[in-house]
């Protein structure tokens, strides 16, 4: 109790403001003014009546990234579980998986077979090609379509530009943590041309076996390598036509799913390999008349390939598993101008994923081998089309945001042991947001959103072991509904940032696991129903202060709430209350600082989490953690230097099976050519 009131205590000591005479321009390096761009128009982020938080490529390196999940560690209303050390699942305003949204350059990573509860693909994408990241709370559905109940997470890769005077650029980033914790490197190369601009990398990585802090020490196997390459190009086509083009790869060739072995008596149990890759086309005109702003058009592929080995002690059965998820995106999008104050999107978009589901077992014993069904039905088709049209509204002092979406899906399964099945659920969904500015740099803001998960191929199709229980299918399933109601204020000039906000989500329809009376293997067997209602509600507060030329400071605190109606019980896996302190220091062009976490015991459970391994019926103990970070510039390279969980905490986020680093140290090094 004594440190949530201290966290409150320093978070709203950062409003104080000092004299004109103690702050200069300089101060402007950190407080400038945020351009929201995943709104699909760009506006100011204290004019926008939603929640969003925004994370810049300097924040990224300040906050010692190893993966991209980890650089989200703690936000506002923002918490990642990590089930193993090559996971990391966001959960936006308590809500994780299947039900929140992650979109990369404006396409969707979201695929048919995201599972709920945790997952780990987020790790499949690089950090180091990581422009931005924007997360819309409360939102985004309207505008990305499904799976968006409580927010989505908007992931900008490195921006490319032109240049009059043609030139090539190089970089080479190097990271090394002691105990043989991480070493990485990625080496970079672009050119920049009038007409033309291009940058591709390299990654190559070794994360060895994590190191918790106090007497946990070594948790083995959990270290894992990774590769990945990434290239991206720009093209001015001339008459205001745009064209950009990427392909970004991620293999992972051996990552353990650390908690089976601990808790499930594992002899294997690794994804042995999973491999992300996205490619896509875009291409935009700027007009110059005053009704059409931009048109722009997009195609992408994508493929999400995991292949599992999985055999216990004791047993000689080695069960091979694979699962493939191919997704082609297309999608269009006009803006118009209908007057200096009111501005519209009209969009589509239209994905289709093709799955491919396979399972093996081989007796060790004497080298039998027996093709089983798949997790998901093999062959199994989801196809998605959606209209949207947005209204961007701003008179005088007033800002409204209006929209709405139609989604149509359908499922196509074909399966032995299924049968045939076609569904095609479909959602139609709005969002209405106002923000007056009621003083100078103050503003009030409210929003009502709705939000909308249709059954996937996960939901439809699983047959099989999942964690720690056996699942099967029934397609006779409906979309899940959300809505987010929100006021809030914001308090934006050169000194001083501040947001604080209060919400509550409304869900109903949703998909839940319901335990049968059967048991397969020694697993209870569990089938997906549409009958759990709930909410969750909380409050979120975050500052940035910046004292003076030299000093910065950040706080943040989020409480979350919530409630199964339907079974009078918590809903599953909502985060504690947390809270995040970071200041720094800045001198000519060197920075120090200090970060501290804290995060509350989460005794408040769900039956589910009781009865999940990585919680248990004692809950998740709260924690305090501290570390330290620098950088240093010099003419040709950087350096950074970090000082992780320097008080040795044993911890671990809410829902995880695995615990964080201990005291350790990571260097960080970039070279310029």
């Amino acid at each position: 109790m004594l440190t949530r009131f201290f966290c409150i205590l320093i978070v709203g000591l950062l409003f104080h403001q000092p004299s004109s005479a103690q702050w200069n321009k300089d101060s402007l390096k950190s407080l400038e003014e945020v351009t929201i761009q995943s709104f699909k128009q760009k506006s100011t982020i204290q004019q926008l009546p939603y929640s969003i938080q925004v994370i810049k490529k300097s924040e990224l390196e300040q906050n010692n990234a190893r993966t991209l999940p980890e650089s989200m560690m703690f936000l506002p209303g923002l918490m990642i579980q990590k089930s193993n050390h090559g996971g990391g699942s966001p959960f936006i305003r308590g809500l994780t998986g299947n039900q929140a949204l992650i979109v990369v350059d404006g396409i969707r990573l979201n695929n048919s077979i995201f599972r709920y509860g945790p997952n780990q693909y987020m790790n499949l994408i690089e950090p180091d090609l990581v422009d931005r990241i924007e997360i819309l709370k409360g939102s985004g559905a309207v505008q990305y379509g499904s799976d968006a109940l409580t927010g989505v997470i908007h992931i900008a890769s490195n921006q490319l530009s032109f240049s009059d005077h043609p030139k090539w650029n190089g970089r080479l980033n190097a990271r090394y943590t002691n105990r043989n914790m991480e070493k990485s490197i990625r080496p970079s190369i672009g050119y920049q041309g009038k007409m033309f601009s291009i940058q591709a990398s390299a990654g190559f990585k070794q994360f060895g076996d994590l190191i918790g802090g106090g007497t946990i020490g070594k948790q083995s196997p959990s270290g894992y390598n990774e590769t990945s390459q990434h290239f991206k190009a720009m093209f001015n086509l001339g008459k205001g036509w745009l064209l950009k083009s990427a392909y970004q790869t991620l293999q992972q060739p051996d990552v353990p799913v650390f908690y089976k072995y601990v808790y499930e008596n594992f002899k294997l149990n690794s994804s042995t390999p999973i491999h992300r890759s996205l490619g896509y086309v875009q291409l935009s005109k700027k007009f110059t008349s005053t009704i059409f702003d931009e048109i722009k058009f997009f195609a992408s592929t994508q493929k999400i390939d995991e292949k599992r080995k999985l055999q216990k002690n004791g047993s000689s059965l080695l069960r091979t598993e694979e699962d493939v998820a191919r997704t082609i995106g297309i999608g269009g999008e006009l803006k118009n101008n209908i007057s200096t104050s009111w501005r519209t999107n009209t969009g589509f978009d239209v994905y289709s994923d093709l799955i491919n589901s396979a399972r093996i077992d081989q007796s060790v014993a004497d080298g039998s081998i027996k093709s089983l069904r798949g997790l998901y039905p093999d062959g199994a088709r989801y196809q998605s089309i959606s209209l949207y049209h947005l209204h961007h509204i701003k008179w005088k002092k007033v800002q409204i945001e209006a929209g709405t979406r139609y989604n149509r899906y359908k499922a196509i399964i074909q399966d032995t042991t299924l049968g045939k099945i076609n569904i095609s659920p479909n959602a139609l969904i709005f969002q209405l947001g106002s923000s007056v500015e009621l003083l100078k740099n103050l503003f009030v803001y409210g929003n009502i959103s709705e939000g909308f998960r249709a059954p996937n191929i996960d939901d439809l199709g699983t047959l099989g072991i999942v964690d720690f229980r056996y699942e099967q299918p029934n397609y006779n399933l409906q979309p899940e509904k959300s809505l987010n109601t929100e006021i809030g204020l914001k308090y934006y000039n050169k000194r001083v940032q501040a947001e604080a906000s209060v919400f509550r989500t409304g869900l109903r329809d949703l998909i839940t696991r319901i335990k049968t009376t059967q048991k397969i293997n020694g697993y209870d067997v569990y089938e997906k129903e549409n009958i759990d209602k709930g909410y969750i509600k909380g409050l979120e507060l975050s500052v940035t202060s910046n004292p003076n030329k030299h000093l910065l400071i950040k706080g943040n605190l989020t409480y979350l709430y919530g409630q199964s109606i339907t079974r009078n019980e918590p809903l599953r896996r909502i985060p504690p209350l947390t809270c995040n302190l970071i200041s720094a220091y800045t001198f000519g062009k060197n920075e120090i600082g200090i970060s501290y976490t804290h995060a509350d015991p989460q005794y408040r459970l769900a039956q589910g989490d009781k009865d999940d391994i990585r919680i248990g019926k004692n809950g998740t103990p709260g924690f305090n953690v501290v570390s330290m970070f620098s950088k240093f510039n010099f003419k040709h390279f950087t350096a950074h230097l970090y000082l992780n969980n320097i008080t040795n905490t044993v911890y671990k986020t809410h829902g995880s099976g695995i615990y964080e680093m201990g005291r350790s140290i990571t260097t960080s090094i970039s070279f310029f050519l």
